[in-house]
């Protein structure tokens, strides 16, 4: 299956189509080059081997205006943070994934809750990254029911493709298929949930 494989069916995922990367037709982003330069500054920190997730916010005027240090698969921002992204309006707001994810529910719930101008996250060999619509976020009940609609049908269909990939095995590689298909069902799950709720999404080699 091609990691850029996802559809619209009634919960997100079909079998067989492909929507290559047509939901990562971002168009113009209106990015300063203020802002442009910080986030590639920031982001080469981000790709050095962490066990945490960092995170850093950047302001439409191209200001770090937040960074914090979380767990190993999550951060916990204060409402305070959200508001104040919200208040700027313009916010781009990038972090990394230590198992080198695409973005999660909560990515783009908080994208919509802060308003963000675009929400990024950075894996070993890619960055994902998800912009605001024209008319603006979804609402995050919405988001959240599409995540789980979504997961559910591709972990019908991957489920069994693990368990027979890894079949005869040792632990050291179970592990190494297992990491790559959490990383395919990520990124399956974003394109599908993007494309029906009509988010600019893609993904963009390191080089």
């Amino acid at each position: 299956m091609n990691l850029d494989d996802c559809g619209t069916g009634a919960g997100g995922f079909k079998e067989g189509n492909t929507c290559a990367k047509r939901s990562g037709e971002i168009g113009t982003r209106d990015i300063s080059e203020k802002q442009s330069s910080l986030i590639s500054n920031l982001e080469k920190k981000l790709r050095e081997p962490r066990e945490k997730e960092q995170l850093y916010a950047i302001s439409g005027q191209g200001n770090l205006i937040l960074s914090q240090e979380g767990s190993k698969n999550k951060i916990v921002l204060q409402q305070e943070h959200v508001d104040m992204m919200k208040k700027d309006g313009e916010t781009i707001l990038t972090h990394n994934h230590p198992m080198s994810t695409s973005l999660s529910y909560a990515d783009i719930v908080l994208a919509s809750n802060a308003n963000l101008k675009e929400v990024r996250a950075v894996a070993q060999k890619k960055t994902y990254l998800a912009s605001r619509p024209s008319n603006g976020w979804p609402d995050p009940k919405e988001i959240i029911q599409k995540f789980t609609s979504a997961n559910q049908e591709i972990f019908k269909i991957l489920q069994p493709r693990v368990i027979e990939d890894t079949k005869n095995k040792d632990e050291f590689e179970k592990f190494k298929i297992a990491k790559n298909y959490s990383i395919l069902h990520s990124e399956i799950l974003a394109s599908a949930v993007a494309n029906i709720l009509k988010i600019p999404y893609k993904s963009e080699e390191h080089k």
